[in-house]
């Protein structure tokens, strides 16, 4: 890309934001963007590996369709653990044909970490 052109930025499914577009000359800040930094620096230790474990048992794994938010997904990826309650997974939506990050739903992450309260 040249300098000052546009390029589409990736939006997640389920958090509430759309990143929109972006000039690849210039990056804002925003306070949603340094949270998803800081959990990006989330080390992978035995739980977030046990609970990606349990999410592919659960159907996130590769190829595997879904109904999530109101739109069916096709996941395209393994489960993304950011931290204890934001795990993400890519997934093509299927009525664009679009790459997506959606958030796993609360409910299930707490069900695949085996919290009582996820019932």
């Amino acid at each position: 890309m040249t300098a000052g052109s546009i390029e589409p930025k990736q939006d997640i499914v389920g958090m509430g934001y759309n990143f929109g577009w972006q000039s690849s000359s210039s990056f804002l800040t925003t306070k949603r963007s340094v949270q998803l930094q800081k959990a990006q620096a989330f080390l992978m230790t035995k739980q977030p590996v046990s609970l990606c474990t349990r999410l592919k048992q659960l159907g996130f794994t590769h190829g595997n369709r879904m109904k999530l938010y109101g739109e069916e997904f096709e996941v395209n990826g393994e489960p993304i653990v950011m931290g204890d309650s934001l795990v993400l997974v890519d997934a093509i939506e299927k009525k664009s044909g679009l790459l997506r990050r959606v958030r796993i739903p609360l409910p299930i992450v707490h069900m695949a970490n085996g919290d009582r309260k996820a019932a």
